[in-house]
């Protein structure tokens, strides 16, 4: 039974000295957020095709972006057309829209490849929805005390997301 212990202690002395020597590798990175209301981030869509923002919502599955960015993307060949969708809207309500696959956005220093976003002809609306905030796991947000917020990410994420589809 003593020696039980003596391996117990002797574990959790190794996994201490662990932890001190080699701390967490990942580094917060803060992305700068607006707020009115609603968490804002300013997003570059595609490689350079444009800057946008988009509304941060968690509540949103999908991410979605306006009839003229998505033209845009087409024609510098950054976008693919995936299918019709009807979707379910907050209000239950429900409508046909279009799903493509764009190749990136970019959120201050982190690029999400490979993103699947709707589009709806009547909409101007840029949301970024769940599909993209899960791939920036784990991350917070904090409300400052300027009125303004910060979006934190691991540094594992700058250089790209990608999820392999």
């Amino acid at each position: 039974m003593q020696s039980v212990k003596t391996l117990r202690s002797l574990l959790a002395a190794v996994i201490l000295s662990f932890i001190l020597v080699f701390p967490a590798f990942a580094k917060p990175v803060q992305i700068p957020v607006g707020y009115n209301g609603s968490l804002l981030v300013n997003v570059l869509v595609g490689k350079d095709v444009g800057q946008a923002t988009f509304v941060i919502d968690t509540g949103a599955t999908s991410t979605a972006i306006s009839k003229a960015a998505i033209e845009a993307l087409l024609k510098a060949k950054q976008a693919t057309f995936i299918e019709d969708v009807e979707v379910t809207l907050a209000d239950d309500s429900k409508v046909t829209t279009k799903r493509y696959k764009i190749s990136q956005l970019t959120i201050g220093d982190v690029v999400i490849k490979d993103i699947e976003v709707l589009v709806h002809d009547s909409s101007e609306t840029f949301l970024l929805g769940m599909n993209v905030l899960s791939r920036l796991e784990p991350f917070s947000f904090d409300l400052l005390e300027s009125g303004n917020a910060i979006l934190t990410v691991d540094d594992s994420k700058v250089v790209s997301v990608d999820d392999g589809k």
